[in-house]
């Protein structure tokens, strides 16, 4: 009994982390493709610089690419795919739609998707910005390959 109870623990806690990792490839896959989609319309529309987005995009490329295995690639590709096509649906009804109300829904959904997908990417601050008030600025530390490496 107590080993068919152990069994069922480490198998539930097997089964939960391999979900969460799913997870985890399914939103960065779609926000990769969210964010192709969202710099596409702005290079059309030149409504902003991209410049801070291509910089999560890449990023969150990497992430997807450790993430990334043989068995879960076309479903990474996937779910990118489709997550820039159904993104670059969102902005074309905003930026045509002839109802308002739609129109007006579809920008605000698009602007939601694309926050979750930067809050997965820590960004730099804008230059001249403290994190808070009352703090001085702190130097940051940069971090090497070989520095990582010889505190592991």
């Amino acid at each position: 009994m107590k080993t068919f109870m152990t069994g069922a623990v480490l198998a539930g806690m097997w089964t939960s982390s391999a979900t969460a990792k799913d997870d985890l490839v399914t939103h960065v896959s779609q926000c990769v493709g969210r964010m192709s989609a969202q710099i596409e319309h702005q290079w059309l529309f030149q409504d902003s610089p991209t410049d801070m987005m291509e910089t999560q995009r890449a990023h969150l490329i990497d992430v997807l690419q450790a993430l990334t295995t043989s068995a879960n690639a076309s479903k990474v590709l996937s779910g990118r795919i489709d997550a820039k096509m159904a993104h670059a649906t969102l902005l074309t009804k905003a930026a045509f739609g002839r109802d308002e109300r739609s129109a007006r829904w579809a920008k605000q959904r698009a602007l939601q998707a694309i926050q979750n997908c930067g809050d997965l990417v820590f960004a730099p601050d804008a230059p001249g910005r403290n994190v808070t008030q009352d703090s001085p600025e702190m130097p940051v530390a940069t971090v090497t390959q070989d520095t990582w490496k010889t505190s592991q």
